[in-house]
């Protein structure tokens, strides 16, 4: 028998995954409907999925949130700022806290709308990068 050398590899076999990934549409709804099946959580599905989509794939995770310098500050407005990425394939470099634009696509899934669209991430990447199929919303964390 071969050896799980990853909690990924026993929550998420990779040989169950990736039939599983073959019959299931991009974005967010394909990845809580595995994380459903596998009983994983919506994050770690996301990130088996950039591993195994047979195309580059780009996972942000984003929150709000102030700047370093800014937590002392009552006066702060919390943003809603990159937390993490992971990515398979060539992608523009996405800051860590790089704020999203106030109306832009990730903006209005954090406002409760479920968000599919070809848009840029030009709030996020100099130059702002190549067209890219958006999947965006609110997943709130869950047992």
């Amino acid at each position: 028998m071969a050896q799980c050398n990853s909690a990924a590899e026993l929550l998420l076999p990779s040989a169950f995954f990736a039939a599983d990934l073959a019959t299931t549409p991009f974005g967010l709804d394909g990845v809580i409907d595995l994380a459903d099946t596998y009983q994983a959580s919506v994050a770690a599905t996301a990130l088996r999925l950039v591993r195994y989509w047979p195309e580059p794939t780009l996972l942000l995770t984003l929150e709000p949130g102030v700047r370093k310098a800014e937590r002392d500050d009552p006066a702060a407005k919390a943003k809603l700022r990159v937390r993490s990425s992971a990515c398979s394939g060539r992608w523009p470099f996405v800051p860590p806290n790089k704020s999203a634009a106030v109306g832009g696509p990730l903006h209005r899934a954090l406002q409760g709308e479920l968000v599919e669209e070809t848009t840029t991430l030009s709030d996020l990447v100099v130059d702002g990068g190549p067209p890219v199929q958006l999947s965006a919303r609110v997943i709130p964390y869950r047992d």
